[in-house]
């Protein structure tokens, strides 16, 4: 019996060793994946707010390209910095790589790539993690146009007697305009 005791000795500490490597493991997994994720979630957010900055400029017709980029830096993300890589193009572009929308120059892509240093990722050699992001936005001009034919007063309502209903003392001015009632009853 006691040959059996003198075998098994040591054994909790190798346990005790692998459950620590374990727990740095999902440390480490935990503060470089959650700053990957970060890092990813704020270029996602400068990527869109630069694609519609772009589009609203291009549709003013001012420096469409000029404002991605600023919007982006105000983002943290500036083109010249050296952990920073930022893109702007139309989809008409040769540069662009805009999918369903490639040769369209009412699309405007914006990329941004972006490198985070990881702190325990070094030891199992990962020393960066990159995210690459990408916005594309339709920029085109509204149109105006009149709803329901112009008419000022528009009732809606496809039944019911009061729906357009007005009494002896209304005062009702329309100017420029029409009234319109969709309703089928019969005081309507």
């Amino acid at each position: 019996m006691l040959q059996h005791k003198k075998n098994e000795r040591g054994q909790a500490l190798i346990l005790i060793t692998f459950g620590i490597i374990a727990l740095i493991g999902v440390t480490a997994l935990a503060v470089d994946g959650g700053n990957a994720y970060t890092d990813r979630r704020q270029a996602q957010n400068a990527a869109d707010a630069a694609a519609l900055a772009s589009g609203l400029d291009s549709i003013r017709e001012g420096d469409w390209r000029q404002a991605g980029y600023d919007v982006a830096e105000q983002n943290g993300f500036d083109r010249d910095a050296e952990s920073v890589s930022v893109e702007v193009y139309k989809c008409n572009e040769a540069s662009a790589d805009c999918g369903l929308y490639d040769g369209d120059e009412e699309y405007i892509q914006v990329l941004i790539s972006s490198t985070v240093d990881t702190y325990f990722g070094m030891i199992v050699g990962q020393e960066q993690i990159t995210s690459n992001v990408e916005a594309i936005v339709h920029a085109v001009s509204g149109t105006a146009s009149q709803f329901y034919g112009g008419n000022g007063l528009v009732a809606l309502s496809p039944s019911g007697d009061d729906v357009c209903h007005l009494n002896s003392n209304a005062e009702v001015r329309i100017v420029g305009d029409g009234a319109w009632c969709n309703s089928s009853g019969s005081r309507a």
